[in-house]
């Protein structure tokens, strides 16, 4: 299932980092849907840097005509030297867009192989070339999802890396997790506390998300199991807008600490079984 075992803990790093430290670019939530005929991902745009929260970073990406791969968590990892400045750089977010540039037809299935070999790869040179003398003062996560449709079939791809200079290999630990998206799911990855509570939850600061049209239907929908409640492409993008406009506002802070690592502008894309990825225009 979607939500077993994604409950990751928010990446909290110190922006004044001491030379010798292995840090991370981090923050996100990310948050997919199906209907019959779709597949939506929506994402925030901001990354908590050692300078502090920045926003306009891109999470979600094409793949091929029927795919899209979204990061979260920590979408670069920095080795910060004794000299007081990065000396080396992994960049995921740089190896997917130079992948996906290079693959325009490829399917998701070999997209997700594909990424999931090169940041093994990259974890691994990264921390091969700085394992002695490090302090990591924090567990360095990264997930990587990838949806889409194989032969008509929409598919989904969860694979999440724990970096840990405890492998002699080097090597990161990988939880890995596939399912075929049933017409009508909906949820939240990441910092999703504030988001669970709108769809499930009674939190009386977070109300007035609770009660929009399309979290009223999703709700229904959870409660009766009717078909009347079928969820389109349109009431998965909505949703997503509630819990990313919940997720980011003063209410949402204040349910969920965490909640300061997401904020606008967000990233809205469609997948059609029949047309293919499509971005929507970000509202204003």
């Amino acid at each position: 299932m979607l939500l077993l075992g994604l409950n990751l803990l928010a990446l909290q790093q110190n922006a004044n980092s001491e030379p010798g430290e292995i840090i991370a670019e981090s923050g996100t939530l990310v948050l997919l849907g199906s209907s019959a005929t779709d597949i939506t991902l929506a994402a925030d745009s901001a990354v908590q840097t050692r300078q502090g929260i920045k926003t306009g970073a891109q999470k979600i990406f094409q793949i091929g005509k029927f795919a899209a791969c979204a990061l979260l968590r920590s979408s670069a990892i920095e080795y910060l030297g004794r000299s007081g400045k990065v000396e080396d750089t992994a960049n995921f977010v740089g190896i997917i867009r130079l992948w996906a540039s290079t693959h325009p037809s490829v399917s998701v299935t070999d997209a997700n192989d594909s990424l999931f070999s090169l940041l093994s790869k990259e974890f691994k040179r990264f921390y091969s070339n700085h394992h002695t003398g490090v302090e990591v003062k924090t567990p360095i996560l990264l997930t990587l999802v990838c949806v889409g449709y194989s032969f008509g079939v929409p598919l989904a791809f969860v694979t999440t890396f724990a970096g840990s200079m405890e492998n002699k290999d080097f090597e990161p630990s990988v939880n890995k997790a596939s399912w075929a998206l049933p017409p009508s799911m909906f949820g939240p990855l990441g910092e999703k506390q504030v988001c669970e509570d709108v769809l499930h939850g009674s939190s009386p600061g977070l109300d007035k998300y609770r009660q929009t049209e399309s979290v009223q239907k999703y709700r229904n929908l959870q409660a009766t199991k009717s078909k009347l409640y079928r969820l389109s492409a349109d009431d998965l993008i909505q949703l997503s807008m509630t819990c990313l406009r919940a997720t980011e506002s003063a209410a949402g802070r204040k349910f969920d600490k965490g909640a300061f690592l997401v904020a606008a502008p967000n990233h809205y894309v469609v997948i059609s079984s029949m047309d293919g990825f499509r971005e929507l225009p970000r509202p204003h």
